[in-house]
């Protein structure tokens, strides 16, 4: 496991495509009792920070949201909080398994897992008996 101290939390904002993030309050996660905001008004940029983004950046940030924007939010909810229905494939309806057709699936599937099962134990098998032999 990684571990790590986090010692204060800024609150961002950005104005703008062209705008740069600026911090507009730090949340201290000090020892307790020690937990402050400071409010900062106005904001304030992060040291060393260039107050305009070059355009090279700008330019593939903007590629970026074309994408973002042209292959649609897939699955996530529109601002009128309804889920966007999506295109199915083909426009014919979809054919739905018989019940016997199920039930072949179904055997078949067992009959897969059964087989990779008695695979795995004859590995199992053969790896103890190596090792035995191995041993003596």
């Amino acid at each position: 496991p990684i571990e790590f101290k986090v010692e204060e939390v800024y609150v961002l904002q950005r104005i703008g495509d062209k705008g740069q993030f600026q911090i507009v309050a730090t949340v201290s996660l000090g020892e307790e009792g020690t937990n402050a905001v400071q409010v900062h008004d106005p904001p304030c940029s992060f040291p060393d920070m260039p107050s305009v983004e070059d355009e090279w950046v700008y330019d593939e940030r903007m590629k970026l949201k074309e994408r973002r924007n042209k292959n649609g939010w897939r699955g996530r909810k529109s601002r009128g909080g309804t889920r966007r229905r999506r295109r199915r494939w083909s426009k014919e309806p979809r054919k739905v398994d018989t019940p016997e057709e199920i039930e072949m699936k179904r055997a078949a599937r067992k009959a897969k897992r059964e087989a990779l099962a008695a695979l795995e134990m004859q590995q199992q098998q053969q790896l103890e008996e190596n090792d035995s032999n191995t041993a003596s």
